[in-house]
């Protein structure tokens, strides 16, 4: 909800400040790189308790996919591999889907404004497939807008950028390590 994002930003900012940490980017964290460099198992854990107890505290509901792809993808006929284009594409779609059946579920009718990282590649075809189902799909008319943005410049691209990271990584360590726990708390 709104007022979930407005009470979160905030603490988030002033637990980067704390941590004199300018933004959470989980490919840096996760590998103790850039501002990370030399953090201790201890500080990490401080960190990344903060941040996810800031967002369960305020954000109501995670949407997330991870699309696991058979080791032979990249072997695959180019024609195949055009129709999916890319594994980001399924998730959006997904992801998408699971946001106007969640706001149907919604007592209180908003429609869902959605924000994606800003990335040039992939924002052509995103805004493509969210007016699609804007349009098309049964209940497109609860997708308000679609903007894009940089995760220097929004929380909110942050958060959602720790529950891909750990989606992807919980996925991934399901399927070949047999493990199907959480990584964190």
């Amino acid at each position: 909800s709104a007022s979930g994002w407005q009470r979160l930003v905030p603490d988030w900012i002033d637990t980067l400040s704390e941590f004199s940490i300018s933004q959470l980017h989980m490919r840096d964290f996760a590998h103790s790189k850039g501002e990370f460099a030399g953090w201790n198992e201890h500080k990490r854990r401080a960190f990344f308790s903060r941040l996810v107890g800031l967002m369960n505290r305020d954000i109501d509901a995670y949407i997330g996919e991870a699309m696991l792809l058979p080791d032979e993808w990249h072997e695959r006929p180019d024609e195949l591999q055009a129709r999916l284009k890319d594994p980001y594409y399924g998730c959006l779609i997904y992801c998408l889907m699971t946001i106007i059946s969640y706001s149907a579920q919604a007592a209180n009718f908003q429609k869902i404004n959605v924000v994606l990282a800003h990335h040039p590649e992939y924002s052509g075809w995103a805004n493509a497939v969210f007016q699609a189902m804007r349009e098309n799909e049964d209940g497109g008319n609860r997708l308000g807008s679609l903007s894009f943005d940089s995760p220097v410049d929004l929380v909110q691209l942050q958060a959602a950028d720790l529950v891909a990271y750990e989606l992807q990584h919980y996925v991934n360590d399901s399927r070949y390590k047999g493990k199907s726990k959480k990584r964190w708390a």
